[in-house]
């Protein structure tokens, strides 16, 4: 039900997988849904987390860089627990995106012929026209509130352009 591919970073098609997990004597759930948004940057907190082990300073002998994820593990005990992963930045080959707080944010950048819908794929990145969704109500990104919520709208295109600065590398 999700726009574009799994080569697009903007929208869920691109980046939402569900996530099994399995814990027999670590919660009681078995069979439930949860709908708290996590990142793949959150497994190794919350592996971390689960065992009771700080995250290594030093692993064989390289300083390492703090984390970047929250621990998965409050979700697991309970379906209504608050979202621990508030914001997060996604890009790749110029396709971006931003969640923040059940709220994204994304942009489209085309590539090629395979996406020719009328897009530059030569535009500047401060051209390229942003979309919003209210995914905690619209999973499927269906309805773009961009028209209807330009200050959300705004805020969110700072957010990422915050976290795209803030990037190591």
């Amino acid at each position: 039900p999700y726009q574009w591919t799994k080569q697009i970073a903007s929208h869920w098609g691109g980046t939402r997988n569900g996530t099994v997990v399995h814990w027999p004597s670590g919660f009681e759930g078995k069979g439930e849904i949860r709908s708290q948004f996590h990142h793949v940057i959150d497994i190794a907190a919350t592996v971390l987390d689960a065992a009771g082990l700080p995250q290594p300073d030093f692993v064989n002998g390289l300083q390492q860089m703090p984390l970047h994820g929250v621990s998965m593990r409050d979700s697991f005990g309970r379906a209504d627990a608050p979202e621990s992963h508030e914001t997060q930045y996604f890009e790749m080959l110029g396709s971006r995106a931003i969640y923040h707080d059940g709220w994204k944010a994304v942009t489209f950048k085309p590539l090629g012929a395979m996406y020719d819908d009328g897009i530059d794929p030569d535009a500047p990145f401060e051209d390229d026209p942003w979309e919003l969704y209210h995914v905690a109500e619209d999973y499927s990104e269906c309805h773009d509130l961009a028209e209807a919520e330009p200050d959300r709208l705004a805020d969110l295109v700072a957010r990422w352009w915050h976290e795209a600065r803030s990037r190591p590398g």
